[in-house]
């Protein structure tokens, strides 16, 4: 005896869920990964920043990684006895505020202000490094 088929629908069905699937992957998985990290020029970062890249600085590597919201990861060598300066003049509503010297400095900035164009939470990490530099790090976001 012989059973009957039931046509071509089981068939499309399958396969249309195989190719939603495929596509929600293709198209989702820039908003749950790393894979949007770019590299990009200094100038554009440091605009973002709203600071002057410090003239002393050698290596620097700028990337944006954001995706819905702007984001940049900023590195660089600078001789040590220019970090503190710079870091003074670049953000002066840095925290905390005295004198220095700095190895970590958080700036949060009120997005509302008139004068809030670019980055609104700001991190900088600073290490001594080789020959007298120290390398700089910074995280800076929109959100």
């Amino acid at each position: 005896m012989r059973v009957p088929s039931k046509g071509l629908a089981p068939l499309l069905s399958a396969a249309g869920v195989l190719v939603a699937l495929g596509c929600v992957s293709v198209f989702a998985r820039p908003l749950f990964s790393n894979d949007t990290d770019s590299a990009v020029s200094c100038e554009e970062a440091f605009d973002f920043l709203m600071a002057e890249a410090p003239a002393q600085a050698t290596e620097a590597q700028c990337r944006s990684y954001g995706v819905m919201d702007r984001s940049y990861r900023i590195s660089f060598q600078l001789p040590s006895a220019e970090l503190d300066p710079w870091v003074v003049a670049s953000f002066p509503d840095r925290q905390p505020l005295g004198p220095g010297p700095y190895s970590h400095v958080d700036v949060a900035r009120d997005p509302q202000a008139a004068t809030a164009k670019g980055a609104y939470a700001i991190t900088l990490d600073a290490r001594p490094h080789d020959g007298g530099t120290t390398l700089v790090s910074i995280e800076a976001t929109d959100y």
